[in-house]
């Protein structure tokens, strides 16, 4: 696993300011940095289940995993 980064806390709570759901640009304006450092930022946190990435390319979203009562962490998305 990735080591983690002085900004992994601040996309945390940048998630969290954005109701749990932000797109790379967001967080790249919450915390002041360049996207590149955001993408660092995101490894450790992806690999961790911190974070996970919900849809491709420019609809990619960035999600705070919730715990739902008897479903748990990792729910199938279907489309």
């Amino acid at each position: 696993m990735a080591a983690p980064t002085p900004h992994t806390e601040g996309i945390l709570q940048a998630l969290r300011r954005h109701g749990g759901v932000a797109t790379s640009a967001q967080l790249v304006d919450a915390l002041g940095v360049s996207q590149p450092t955001v993408s660092r930022a995101m490894a450790p946190l992806s690999q961790a289940g911190a974070v996970q990435k919900v849809g491709a390319a420019r609809r990619r979203r960035d999600v705070l995993p919730r715990t739902v009562r008897d479903v748990g962490r990792s729910v199938p998305v279907m489309r």
